[in-house]
């Protein structure tokens, strides 16, 4: 097995944000009844309702990603469903005051965790939440009502 690079510099980091698009996968986390959403604490879509996701690392397989995301994000192993699709992701804004903006082309996931399993928030969330279906699309960042659209996911409009 070829070892993958998982840590990048913040001067890389910054190289890579303002000079390419991210490969990253991004789940749409089933428990039960309910999706697991995580609050978002930096930037881009900070502060919102956001799936979990994550940079894929070099020399790391797709499902390799899946299962590091779910485990350092939401402490839980998670189950694949199936592949949603190759997304694309536009922000104007990034985690640098001096890169304007941040693209992402995130593989998207269905996966479930065990109905028992009990989460919690990494640093990159404020909180992680259980929101029972259906859930209502006012409160949700546009990428993640397009995910949760692929999914299946009941949703609903106030």
């Amino acid at each position: 097995m070829m070892e993958t690079n998982t840590h990048i510099d913040e001067e890389t980091w910054k190289t890579v944000v303002s000079q390419m698009p991210i490969v990253s996968v991004d789940l749409v986390v089933e428990r039960g009844d309910d999706i697991i959403l995580g609050r978002r604490v930096n930037p881009p879509a900070e502060d919102e309702w956001f799936v979990p996701g994550g940079r894929v690392h070099k020399n790391e397989t797709l499902t390799a990603a899946v299962s590091r995301v779910g485990s350092e994000e939401l402490g839980v192993d998670v189950q694949i469903d199936r592949r949603l699709g190759v997304y694309e992701h536009l922000y104007t804004e990034s985690e640098f005051p001096s890169v304007s903006s941040k693209h992402y082309i995130p593989i998207g996931y269905k996966v479930t965790i065990s109905e028992t399993a009990q989460f919690e928030a990494d640093s990159q969330h404020s909180e992680l939440s259980a929101f029972r279906t259906p859930i209502a699309t006012e409160m949700l960042h546009e990428y993640v009502v397009t995910y949760l659209a692929d999914a299946n996911i009941e949703l609903t409009t106030a």
